[in-house]
């Protein structure tokens, strides 16, 4: 830090300019990356980075110099802001880099870059965080070896408007190279199947009782007794604090068909009660009941492009699907595996509205989800090409909206097939390993 004299005016940055107690500027002496300790971030999980990696981020942004963070475990009590066109990768080591949500808050980091590159970091929301990462307006970057996890919505989050000053937002054109996308939402839990309409969009829906992903068990027993003219809702083989981590607002379903009720958790009680906003109208005992939300990676309707390219990567074990894709376009997918999913791996568009267009998925691997391998809601030309032929399962794989027209083709080596020809129970992806195993 060689004391710069003629400056009088720098900011304290906390990493590559000192202010003194004199007024002297102190500045760091340094060719090449930029480090995150430097501005004294530290990889450790009793410690609140969040400020310093603020700043970290705030810098490499403006000097347009690359960043790097050493291995290890960054605690952060605030939502970070990745501002735009910035170079963040990980440091050499054994242990990977891991950015984890240290208190409840919405995202562990909104990323707003434009041309930016990342590369091998976890985004851990920890089950405080509502998403790992909300993407605000992200184009023409690059994303490789990401982790996004421990969400309790989505892993990945683009929503179509910015959450705190409502601009419409398009993310666009953006690349994921072997990203991970997996224990995202809260566990679903029930004893049956839901009947009516599936609300693909929120998933706020009974799930057949297939896998659980919080705590990567399968439930098998849980049920929910509510009196009536009771707020309090009573679990069975369920510990909501230890397993759940249910939390006020969190949206809450009791019983299936016409005896279903929608409440809002209000306080809980108990690991095994739950104070709700409404009291019951009809008497529930031993009912199933499901809580929450949550998908890998979930595109909100954009009003433009939503062009993305996946290479590799692994969806698995988000509470309601690995992918919603909801832009205007659809996005090009190769070598990409979904499992153990409680919902539909893949769901293309929502409930019969705007079409989502030419989407393609080249080779992928599908097995172990509870609902379709793929649900498409209006949209068209979607292409599913693989080399190897189905396992002939009994049940159809592929499922689309009535409003669904010239949806597309699939390919396997025995020919190409229009989606919807008859052959559709036949999907071109490997598949029927035993849920949760």
């Amino acid at each position: 830090f060689p004391v710069t004299i003629p400056d009088t005016t720098s900011n304290d940055n906390g990493g590559t300019i000192i202010v003194g107690q004199d007024g002297r500027r102190w500045k760091r002496d340094f060719d090449g990356y930029v480090y995150s300790g430097w501005f004294e971030a530290v990889a450790n999980t009793a410690v609140d980075s969040g400020p310093a990696l603020q700043k970290f981020f705030d810098y490499i942004a403006s000097s347009s110099l690359a960043g790097r963070m050493t291995s290890g475990t960054y605690k952060t009590n605030q939502e970070l802001v990745i501002p735009n066109r910035i170079e963040l990768v990980a440091d050499s080591g054994n242990t990977p880099v891991t950015i984890q949500a240290g208190a409840a808050m919405r995202s562990v980091a909104k990323i707003k870059m434009v041309g930016g590159k990342i590369s091998g970091i976890t985004f851990d929301a920890n089950r405080l965080s509502d998403y790992a990462v909300i993407e605000s307006g992200v184009s023409n970057s690059i994303f490789t070896q990401i982790a996004y996890g421990g969400a309790l919505f989505d892993g990945r989050h683009a929503p179509s408007n910015d959450q705190d000053t409502n601009a419409v937002l398009i993310n666009d054109r953006n690349t994921y190279n072997e990203c991970s996308f997996g224990g995202n939402g809260k566990v679903y839990v029930s004893t049956g199947l839901a009947t009516g309409t599936v609300d693909h969009e929120n998933m706020n829906v009974v799930i057949k009782n297939y896998f659980c992903t919080a705590a990567q068990f399968v439930e098998t027993s849980s049920t929910a007794s509510m009196s009536a003219g009771s707020n309090i809702l009573t679990a069975a083989g369920m510990a909501f604090l230890t397993v759940q981590k249910v939390r006020p607002g969190d949206t809450i379903r009791v019983g299936t068909g016409t005896n279903r009720r929608y409440y809002t958790v209000f306080h809980v009680d108990s690991e095994t009660q739950l104070q709700t906003t409404r009291y019951a109208d009809v008497a529930h005992t031993n009912a199933p009941f499901v809580l929450g939300v949550g998908h890998g990676f979930h595109d909100k309707r954009h009003g433009d492009n939503n062009i993305h390219i996946f290479n590799g990567g692994l969806f698995r074990a988000n509470a309601a699907g690995g992918m919603l894709m909801n832009g205007l376009y659809g996005h090009t997918m190769t070598g990409t595996q979904f499992d153990y999913h409680v919902n539909n791996s893949i769901i293309v568009g929502v409930n019969g509205g705007d079409p989502v267009i030419s989407s393609q998925f080249n080779h992928c691997y599908i097995e172990a989800t509870g609902g379709k391998h793929f649900y498409i809601n209006s949209t068209s030309n979607i292409h599913i090409i693989a080399t190897l032929d189905s396992d002939s399962n009994a049940d159809k794989n592929i499922e689309y909206n009535t409003k669904a027209t010239s949806i597309g083709t699939y390919t396997n080596k025995t020919g190409t097939f229009p989606i919807g020809s008859g052959f559709y129970s036949e999907i071109p992806c490997v598949s029927g390993a035993p849920v949760g195993k």
